[in-house]
Formats: C-alpha cells, sequence, structure tokens
C-alpha cells in the first residue's frame, strides 16, 4: 500500500476489504454524509460517496469543469416520473462505472492505494443510500430497467424499441449482500412495488417519515414484499423479506441521517420546531443507525478479517444488540430507539392518482 507519511492509508488485509456504496438524497453530496459513511469506514469497511451529475446535487461538476445545475422537482406529476426514473438510471450507471473502473482499470482510478484489496466481485458490495439515495439502493436491487420499462411502455413505445432501451446491465438487478436504507422516499418508485428487492434491507426512519402514512405504507410494502406476484419468485422473495429489519428513531427529522443536525442543532431545534434535536441526542441518533447498519452487515457474513477495529465512537465490534436486530445490549444507545413490526396488510397506494 502506499503511504501517508510513514503510515499506509489503509493496511494491507488478510482478506479483500468489504466495500460499501452510499447514494446522497435529493440536495446532498459526497460530504453530507460523512458522520455515517466515516463511522462505517472506521470498522475496516471502504465506503464510495459518489457525487451523482443527475442534477440532484446542489453544487457539482463534470470532470471538464461544466456546472451541472441543480433541479428542483417535487411534485408527482408525468414530468417528475419520468425525470426521477432517468435520474436512477444514471446513478444505476454511475455506480457501475465506478466499479467497473475500479476492477478493470485501477491505475486510472488513481487511489492512493491498491483497488485490487477491495472485495468488488458480484454479491460482495453493499448498497445504501439517504431518501432518494435510499431508493436508489432499493430500485438497483430490483432492477431499475422494471421503472424504465413501464415509463417506455406508458408512452406507447414498440416492443423493439423498448428492448433495445432496456440493453444495458447497469439496469439489471444489482446483487448486494444488503441494503442500508435510510429514510427510504418511495414516491418515485412506488409503481415497481410489486417487484421485490433481490437482498434483506434495513430501514431506520425518522419521526418526520415514520408520520408521512402514504410513504411509510410504502415501506412496509417494499419490506414485506406483500406486493410480490404469487408465484415461486415471489415466494422467494418473501423468504428474502424475513431478514428484513425496521426501525424508527426519535427525536429525528428527516436532515436527522446527515451531517446536518450535528452541525446545526439550534437551527434544528428552532426552525425545523425539533426541540428536542440536541446535539447529544442527534449523536445517538447517529450512533443508532450505525450499530444497526453494524448488525445486519454482520449477520450478513460481512465482517471484515474476522471483526472489525475497535472505534472510539461506537465500541470494540459491530456484533451489537441480538440475531433479530432488537439491539437490546447496547446500553444507553436504545433511548427512544424503536423495532417496528414490518406490516403486510397493506393495500398498493397509487401516489400518482392519490395527487390527481
Amino acid at each position: 500500500m502506499p503511504a501517508v507519511g510513514n503510515a499506509p492509508l489503509l493496511p494491507a488485509p488478510a482478506a479483500p476489504w468489504k466495500t460499501v456504496v452510499f447514494s446522497h438524497g435529493l440536495g446532498g453530496n459526497r460530504n453530507t454524509y460523512s458522520q455515517f459513511c466515516g463511522s462505517l469506514a472506521s470498522y475496516g469497511y471502504v465506503v464510495i460517496c459518489p457525487e451523482h451529475k443527475d442534477h440532484t446535487s446542489p453544487l457539482t461538476f463534470h470532470h471538464d469543469g461544466r456546472q451541472v445545475d441543480f433541479v428542483r422537482l417535487m411534485d408527482i406529476s408525468e414530468p417528475a416520473r419520468d425525470l426521477r426514473t432517468y435520474q436512477l438510471a444514471q446513478r444505476a450507471r454511475e455506480i457501475h462505472s465506478i466499479l467497473r473502473l475500479l476492477r478493470e482499470r485501477p491505475a486510472a482510478a488513481g487511489l492512493p492505494f491498491d483497488p485490487a484489496a477491495l472485495d468488488l466481485e458480484p454479491g460482495a458490495v453493499t448498497l445504501a443510500g439517504h431518501s432518494f439515495g435510499a431508493a436508489t439502493a432499493s430500485m438497483m436491487s430490483k432492477g431499475v430497467g422494471h421503472m424504465l420499462r413501464r415509463l417506455l411502455e406508458r408512452r406507447g413505445r414498440a416492443p423493439d424499441e423498448i428492448a433495445a432501451a432496456l440493453d444495458d446491465d447497469t439496469l439489471a438487478p444489482f446483487a448486494a449482500p444488503c441494503l442500508l436504507l435510510l429514510d427510504p422516499w418511495l414516491v418515485p418508485v412506488y409503481e415497481t412495488l410489486d417487484v421485490p428487492l433481490g437482498s434483506p434491507a434495513i430501514a431506520v426512519m425518522t419521526e418526520q417519515f415514520y408520520h408521512w402514512d402514504d410513504n411509510m405504507a410504502m415501506v412496509y410494502q417494499l419490506l414485506s414484499a406483500n406486493l410480490a406476484p404469487d408465484d415461486e419468485a415471489g415466494n422467494a422473495a418473501r423468504e428474502v423479506a424475513k431478514a428484513n429489519r425496521l426501525f424508527v428513531a426519535r427525536p429525528t427529522v428527516h436532515h436527522s441521517q446527515s451531517d446536518f443536525t450535528l452541525l446545526f442543532p439550534a437551527f434544528t431545534r428552532y426552525a425545523l420546531k425539533k426541540t428536542a434535536a440536541t446535539y447529544e441526542t442527534q449523536q445517538n441518533v447517529m450512533e443508532m443507525n450505525v450499530a444497526a447498519c453494524l448488525r445486519l452487515m454482520a449477520d450478513r457474513g460481512l465482517d471484515v478479517n474476522g471483526g472489525p477495529p475497535a472505534s472510539p465512537h461506537l465500541g470494540p465490534h459491530p456484533h451489537v444488540g441480538n440475531a433479530d436486530g432488537t439491539l437490546s445490549d447496547v446500553g444507553t444507545l436504545q433511548r427512544n430507539w424503536e423495532k417496528l413490526d414490518i406490516r403486510d396488510d397493506l393495500p398498493f397506494i397509487d401516489i400518482y392518482q392519490l395527487d390527481s
């Protein structure tokens, strides 16, 4: 490994480093989630945080210096649905391109360590994200091609034209050992709730999103796979779904999943009217987020070299809590943290029809 001073940037692993790709939400960028991603990395995981060039970041640039403008479109109109589909397809292509570059052209990646030390084999890379980034991880697990197909069918495109548009391996289901979903925003992907996730997932909800009934119903459907077809594939998906976990953390707002409430606790308390959201409570929420995700990752066989090194923030080992994900032995970190049963009795919600 190349060294920084006298120490290597990454010590030579006894086994390849496990990798996580984290996708930011609308209005975010690669630096917005440094606490969560840095905490995961402190346990020995390599966390890749791409800054998407899909017009969801407020200030980002192409490699040639051209600025990518932020597009704010929050309604549920036909143009908004089309935009989100193309953004998801672009995000999937960007993530695949990063992984392909690391696998096939490691020298071109320009990293201060050898990418060969990363475990980038199919089925080894965990997908994670916040809000629209969590939708990105979910859709990559399902296969973004499902959304693109339905968009093109709505537009009346010919079957051969649809087939040509879907002839892209980045649109196929992405095999991940697990998914880490922070406040998943599922309105843009509601049409594909009948397509089950291919990997076990954890979803951590803030109070703000937990009390958003329509989105929360879709979270239950995503994790329960109750809308999956009644066939062999659907039954297999429901077996996978048994490993899914769902939590709500308090006191929280949507920004509590990012660095925002740690950097601006006073703004959170007063401007966002969440008076209990002190720096200490938001740090507690972040630690619980990381602990819960580490627990699922460890249960999915993603221990690093037999167990990650100790973290000054989160304790000696990711085996936090019980095997069912209840996190019962984390002591004071358990305050205001609730494990939710995943409901499987909710009907499909057509958000577009509600909006119209």
